[in-house]
């Protein structure tokens, strides 16, 4: 009996010990708040023994208190020949702390990392995610892998996502006392612990207690304003490439050494094609372009991961024999063409996305970058060229690449510049159309538009396809109940900055409401400003992006039996964020609408957000207006 009852309180003293160190309620009560999952604990030790041998040690117990937060809970590993995972094993536990299941590394879905255009891939990843459908659990996780290069060194970015509290993270790397590393530290205000034992400096960073946050638009990335350490070793070995650098220029000249040498070779075919290809132009610019043309119509882009493919270019000649590549490949290859006719140019790497993200200007590191593009310095200016994009114009970025600091790999070695920018003018959608209403409320008639800047690729989807698919598209792009095209095309402009224009033919049945004597017609068709949240406490700076300008311009062609007894509209909203003008009037039987918006890019304080929502839900709700059309027989007859 006393055995029994032993057994019984040692069991419950052991189920009361796993309590106190995962169960929910010993979480904080201001670290639930806005949070999906709560980091408990997390660490790692990141080990530099030599540059050809780092392992990282991590341990993860992360709780998820609802459906949202079952993403953060995945672990995930990413690994390639450059890198051996030696152990993975967890544990799961419910609310109360008591363990209910464990996982190992045969638990882990097992598969490549390759995207849906990449060719050749070699990576791969492993990831696993509990099944659990009770909430709150936690996950408590462990990790070891060793990689076998030393030029990337994994980044600590403990608060990186608003919806994640933190309770404590820890981050350590050691290394050998005799190698020189460099440390970029952003948004850290702890004090870093510095050990030396048996020959290895460690370094350590601590955070506690990080409250999670609510999502709020129109901020800065969240890179750019959470805690960040970096590290680069400035003695470094990748791929049994071996290289030292401590700024851009020297980084530039290893990569031109290292991965660029030895790349741009072509056969005498086509060296002599080139030149033919050349032989009337009068200038380098004139050359560039027929080149790029050409190499646009030779090439497709394919992305290319194996080995150090993901950061060394395939060869021109590959390029020129098989007509594909990824954008290493094939800015590399339009190099090599425009070398034969002597055109000097630059291998350039950009952090691409429609967020502009600059490389960090005062610390080389080869994380920095996720693309690859083309600058031709001529004598009056520098044009940049988009490689992996067989139909844009010649010279023409976009919002992908534009109006950010890249590193241009020159003669010199690495150097900064920045690609250009677009201007609220340049990036403008303008729009005029000229309709015909039917007296049943059908709308008929044509309706051009041009996209410039930024906005050139607004309806560009639509170029690549035809027939069917092409009017899919166009349905999207023009979300309008019963609208039906019943011509389409699609042409460049001759301009300063990349322009598409976009002609159509379009029938919308019943477009106009029939309510008695009256029509009731809205006159802003394609282009409504959509609400954003009303935000009471804003804490992040207001972040917009890019600039942009919107003008529609529509007639519409009244049915002779309506009067136009329609009072004239003119509005202006303004806002330091920007601009709305709209006027609208009946004339002689016609319906003028004019809309106008401006949107400023630029930070603004936080309480600056309440002004711009309120500025947004005005531009919607003028949007939405709507006119009331009388019929002149219900006037004759006094109704």
């Amino acid at each position: 009996m006393r055995a029994a009852i032993l057994i019984t309180y040692l069991t419950l003293l052991s189920l009361q010990l796993f309590a106190q160190e995962y169960a929910v309620d010993l979480i904080p009560s201001p670290l639930k708040s806005r949070a999906s999952a709560t980091i408990r604990y997390a660490e790692m030790n990141v080990e530099m023994k030599a540059d050809n041998n780092v392992v990282i040690r991590a341990t993860k117990a992360i709780t998820v208190y609802n459906k949202a937060g079952n993403e953060y809970a995945r672990t995930v590993l990413f690994y390639d020949k450059s890198t051996d995972i030696k152990s993975i094993k967890g544990k799961v536990y419910n609310a109360l702390g008591i363990p209910v299941s464990e996982f190992t590394q045969k638990n882990f879905t097992d598969e490549s990392a390759g995207d849906n255009v990449s060719m050749f891939n070699d990576g791969r990843v492993k990831h696993y995610l509990p099944n659990m459908q009770d909430y709150p659990f936690t996950v408590v996780i462990s990790y070891e892998y060793r990689n076998k290069q030393n030029l990337s060194i994994p980044a600590w970015n403990p608060n990186g996502n608003d919806e994640i509290s933190i309770e404590r993270s820890i981050f350590k790397f050691s290394y050998p006392v005799q190698e020189k590393i460099r440390i970029k530290s952003q948004h850290y205000n702890g004090k870093v612990k510095e050990e030396e034992s048996n020959g290895m400096q460690t370094l350590t960073w601590e955070v506690n207690d990080i409250v999670a946050n609510k999502r709020e638009i129109y901020s800065k990335p969240k890179y750019l304003t959470s805690t960040l350490i970096r590290i680069v070793p400035e003695r470094f070995s990748y791929y049994n490439k071996k290289g030292v650098f401590s700024n851009w220029e020297e980084f530039g000249h290893w990569v031109s050494k290292d991965l660029l040498a030895d790349k741009q070779q072509l056969n005498e075919k086509t060296i002599q094609h080139v030149r033919d290809l050349t032989s009337a132009a009068k200038t380098d610019k004139e050359k560039a372009k027929i080149l790029y043309e050409y190499m646009q119509n030779k090439t497709r882009y394919v992305s290319v991961q194996v080995g150090i493919g993901g950061l060394q270019p395939s060869s021109a000649l590959a390029v020129d024999q098989t007509g594909y590549g990824d954008c290493k490949a094939l800015v590399n290859y339009m190099q090599s063409l425009l070398s034969v006719v002597n055109i000097p140019s630059y291998y350039t790497i950009v952090e691409a996305g429609d967020t502009k993200m600059d490389i960090d200007l005062d610390f080389a590191n080869v994380s920095d970058g996720n693309h690859i593009i083309l600058a031709i310095p001529f004598a009056n200016d520098t044009t940049w060229l988009e490689c992996t994009n067989q139909k844009i114009p010649f010279g023409y970025l976009g919002s992908f690449t534009d109006d950010r600091a890249v590193l241009a790999i020159t003669p010199e070695g690495g150097r900064i510049m920045r690609t250009p920018k677009y201007e609220g003018h340049d990036n403008m959608q303008k729009r005029k159309a000229v309709l015909h209403v039917e007296g049943d409320g059908s709308i008929s008639g044509t309706v051009s538009t041009s996209f410039r800047g930024s906005q050139y690729f607004n309806h560009f989807g639509a170029t690549l396809l035809s027939g069917n698919e092409q009017l899919k598209e166009l349905s999207q792009y023009y979300d309008i109940d019963n609208i039906s095209f019943q011509q389409v095309k699609y042409q460049e402009l001759r301009s300063d900055t990349a322009a598409l224009q976009e002609d159509l033919s379009i029938f919308i049945k019943n477009y106009a409401v029939l309510n008695a004597n009256q029509m009731i017609i809205h006159p802003n068709l394609f282009n409504i400003k959509g609400n954003i949240p009303d935000l009471r406490s804003r804490v992040n700076e207001l972040y917009i992006n890019r600039s942009y300008t919107d003008i529609d311009e529509i007639t519409y062609n009244l049915p002779e039996e309506y009067a136009g007894l329609v009072k004239p509209e003119i509005k202006k909203i303004a806002c330091d964020m920007g601009v709305y003008e709209l006027k609208a009037y009946v004339k002689e039987g016609t319906l003028f609408f004019h809309r106008k918006l401006e949107i400023k890019e630029g930070i603004y304080p936080p309480e600056k957000y309440a002004e711009f929502s309120n500025f947004i839900r005005e531009v919607n709700q003028s949007d939405k207006g709507r006119f009331a059309l009388v019929k002149k027989t219900s006037l004759t007859n006094g109704e």
